[in-house]
């Protein structure tokens, strides 16, 4: 009976060994043989159950008490009996020339491009670091793993707690190569950054670590998870007194909770909803998280720092400084982040010198980078930018393009990963130093300079939103994700950047509250609104005809100008008096006010009243006052009227059909 149930059992158990110490595994088979050949009278489990104990044990007491040691361990015993390093004596070693494993490069990748000339003293040299060089995609794939991995050793120490846990515990009784739970961790995390996941396992195991040391030191075993609000409660305790220690993780708190809420909705961890309703965890966390103080903004880039880079993309005596420099103004102008460049899908690079000329930068989930021609100085920056990118190797027409800027190499060429954010900061005070506030210069710079200038000239919340790329722009993130909803906010910020362009301040603007227009020579643009639909004169020598920049401009501005509320009511207001149009009015019809009575136009809700000769209110009940407007005698354009001053005025628009027929009669008016 013994030899036929030990096979089994090491059958069973050798699916969750990963160590591979054969003594122990053996020692642990004979253990596990003994136990049954002494047990045969008790009730028998069948495998699945057997296999979940063992699981669970191996779970359990996988990681050896580091205190619990050997009697010749400890005392004096302790000096005779351990592995003392063997004494290394000083010897002379024949010199070998090491040579470094060099890479690879993927055919069409950015590192085969030709190399270029050293320079002495660029900045550059000072500020890349020697990182392991993968592509964008490897460098994912790889972290996905190490994720993936951590994620599997935090739900091993209890399967039976997490819906995902008991998912990958039967998939391992299936598959125990750990493919098939490995590809089931992948598909719950779903589209989520690796980075996100790396960042929440370290968070989570440190509970782990923390719950596992306060309880063996008690000599008491209880499980980590399900999670307790008491034992988290402690554990926040705990985070406390280290970072009063420490002087640092005043967020730590707040971090373990969106932690929890991650577990609660991609692996269903049990008990995360007692700790999420604790209103003593959450005001805990608040209170940690107040004691932080004001978090540290990045300051933004100044007019002279722009200023700078332009003049080392022109002039810079350094290929590849002039190549950053470019990198640098192209997250500026699009405002960016520096991990936005990281993978490029295209460059667009649309009709230069109009008004509308841009550079689209395409990168994941195609986000679109529209970048505007025209900057700060009056050279073609892009223009330039495109040399100085096909003089250094790369070619910007490659599908997909990669990095925006790869990684230089020191001796020549680039890598194939991107350069990083600390790299790229680095290289950014390099550039600019000798300039006022450039030790403090981030990367986060790049994308807040423009914005920080759109506010400060007045632009309102929403141009500043889309010019963000932020997904609470409007009616959310469609707005971001589509070029065509951009060029509003665009001409805007081109308007900006010329006003800046001519020597005009941001307080200046935002004193006047104009834009200069984006091309060139205009004076400041008159407000539009819209107009109804005029017919052509009857005279011909009141015609104007402008010429074919100003028609494009103003249909331009039309279509993407929002309209200001002062200038809608003051166009309002105004629009009764139409002699200024030299056309015939007839066609819009008329309307004369009935003989004792005359008519009044409320300012704000443009709705007419009848009111009585003589009388100081309208037959509605209101009393006359600044805010209603005496209209003309005959009235060419239809407006709301008061449904009690005119109970029964012909043609009231009821329906829907009424209003439709009303706008189809207008039109047909209009092309006559």
């Amino acid at each position: 009976m013994v030899q036929e149930s030990s096979p089994q059992v090491a059958a069973q158990y050798e699916i969750f060994s990963a160590d591979g110490d054969e003594p122990a595994l053996q020692a642990e088979q004979d253990y596990f043989v003994q136990a049954s050949s002494s047990s045969l009278n008790q009730t028998a489990v069948d495998s699945v159950t057997w296999n979940g104990m063992i699981a669970s044990a191996y779970g359990q007491y996988k990681a050896l008490d580091e205190t619990l040691k050997f009697p010749w361990e400890v005392g004096a015993c302790a000096g005779v009996f351990r592995n003392d390093p063997p004494v290394s004596f000083p010897s002379i070693q024949p010199f070998v020339e090491s040579i470094p494993p060099q890479r690879v490069d993927k055919p069409g990748s950015q590192g085969a491009c030709v190399s270029f000339s050293l320079q002495v003293g660029a900045c550059y040299m000072h500020a890349i670091s020697d990182m392991r060089d993968l592509d964008y995609s490897e460098e994912k794939l790889e972290q996905l793993e190490l994720a993936c991995g951590k994620w599997m050793d935090i739900l091993s120490t209890h399967w039976e707690a997490s819906t995902v846990g008991k998912q990958i515990c039967q998939d391992l009784r299936s598959d125990p190569s750990g493919g098939e739970a490995v590809e089931t961790l992948k598909a719950c995390f779903g589209t989520k950054s690796p980075s996100t996941l790396l960042k929440r396992a370290a968070t989570l195991r440190k509970y782990l670590v923390w719950h596992y040391n306060e309880f063996n030191s008690r000599g008491v075993y209880v499980h980590a998870f399900p999670l307790v609000e008491s034992d988290v409660w402690s554990f926040f305790k705990w985070l406390r007194v280290e970072r009063q220690q420490k002087s640092r993780g005043f967020t730590t708190t707040s971090t373990f909770l969106e932690t929890v809420r991650f577990c609660k909705f991609t692996v269903g961890l049990q008990g995360c909803d007692e700790v999420l309703g604790s209103g003593r965890l959450l005001g805990f966390a608040a209170v940690e998280r107040r004691e932080k103080g004001p978090s540290s903004q990045a300051p933004i880039l100044e007019l002279v720092h722009l200023k700078k880079l332009h003049e080392i993309l022109s002039l810079g005596s350094d290929l590849i400084d002039r190549l950053g420099a470019g990198a640098m103004l192209v997250c500026i102008y699009g405002r960016a982040r520096w991990s936005d460049l990281r993978y490029i899908d295209h460059v667009d690079v649309e009709a230069r010198r109009n008004k509308t000329s841009a550079v689209g930068i395409r990168r994941e989930q195609y986000l679109p980078l529209v970048i505007p021609w025209e900057g700060v100085v009056s050279d073609d920056w892009i223009e330039v930018l495109l040399k100085v990118y096909q003089e250094a190797g790369l070619d910007m027409t490659k599908v997909p393009l990669g990095p925006f800027l790869p990684a230089p190499k020191i001796g020549g060429g680039f890598c194939a990963r991107p350069l990083s954010t600390q790299e790229a900061a680095r290289w950014l005070r390099l550039l600019l130093s000798g300039t006022p506030g450039s030790e403090k210069i981030r990367c986060h710079s790049l994308k807040a300079t423009l914005l920080n200038w759109c506010a400060k000239a007045g632009l309102d919340k929403e141009v500043r939103a889309v010019l963000g790329h932020h997904s609470t722009a409007l009616h959310g993130s469609d707005i971001v994700y589509l070029r065509e909803l951009q060029v509003r906010p665009l001409r805007k910020l081109q308007m900006l950047l010329k006003s800046i362009r001519i020597g005009l301040n941001l307080e200046d603007i935002a004193s006047q509250g104009t834009l200069l227009a984006a091309t060139p020579g205009a004076t400041t643009p008159r407000p539009n609104v819209f107009t109804p639909p005029l017919p052509v004169p009857a005279r011909g020598d009141q015609v104007h005809k402008p010429a074919e920049e100003q028609v494009v401009e103003q249909a331009v501005e039309l279509v993407n100008v929002e309209e200001e509320n002062e200038s809608i009511k003051e166009e309002i207001e105004n629009i009764t008096n139409l002699e200024a149009f030299a056309c015939d009015l007839s066609l819009f019809g008329e309307e004369a006010v009935r003989q004792g009575s005359v008519y009044y136009k409320h300012v704000k809700t443009s709705r007419v009243h009848h009111v009585r000769v003589g009388k100081e209110a309208t037959n509605c009940g209101k009393k006359l006052n600044e805010n209603f407007k005496e209209l003309e005698p005959v009235i060419y354009i239809r407006l709301p009227k008061c449904l009690i001053c005119f109970p029964s005025a012909e043609g009231r628009v009821r329906t829907r059909e009424d209003a439709i027929a009303r706008f189809d009669a207008a039109l047909k008016r209009a092309r006559v």
